[in-house]
């Protein structure tokens, strides 16, 4: 992955919307940073990706990614900025995978948790569903 990319999602403005979560969540200060840091390494993980899937995120990152979504114009730009596409959000139905879903569940949790960990956040697995692709 190239480290310019890795960069602009560590630079993604996105405190109005963390804040604007935490409104409706009741977050402490400590699932703000928790939630941030878990989007951050959920966008670098869909960078080293590409356009293949990826099942898993957690579920605090992804209340952050459906309200970056609906800020349309600011999302679409972000996205064409870092991954060079618009960046879908497909859900899955969650908690009947298929045999196949959840082998490659498994593993991009793997792959997620650890991603987590450049984030200095540690995310532990039992805390994460496979919400969006």
């Amino acid at each position: 992955m190239a480290t310019s990319k890795r960069r602009e999602i560590e630079k993604l403005k996105l405190d109005d919307i963390v804040r604007d979560v935490a409104k409706t969540e009741h977050w402490t200060p400590k699932d703000k940073r928790e939630a941030l840091r878990a989007y951050r390494a959920y966008l670098s993980m869909r960078l080293k990706r590409g356009r293949r899937k990826f099942l898993a995120i957690d579920e605090k990152a992804d209340k952050i990614w459906h309200v970056h979504i609906v800020n349309t114009v600011r999302y679409k730009k972000d996205c064409n900025r870092i991954f060079g596409r618009y960046l879908d959000h497909t859900p899955l139905p969650h908690p009947k995978l298929t045999a196949k879903q959840k082998r490659q569940f498994d593993k991009d949790l793997d792959d997620y948790v650890a991603e987590c960990a450049t984030f200095q956040l540690v995310l532990l697995k039992k805390n994460s569903i496979p919400i969006c692709t």
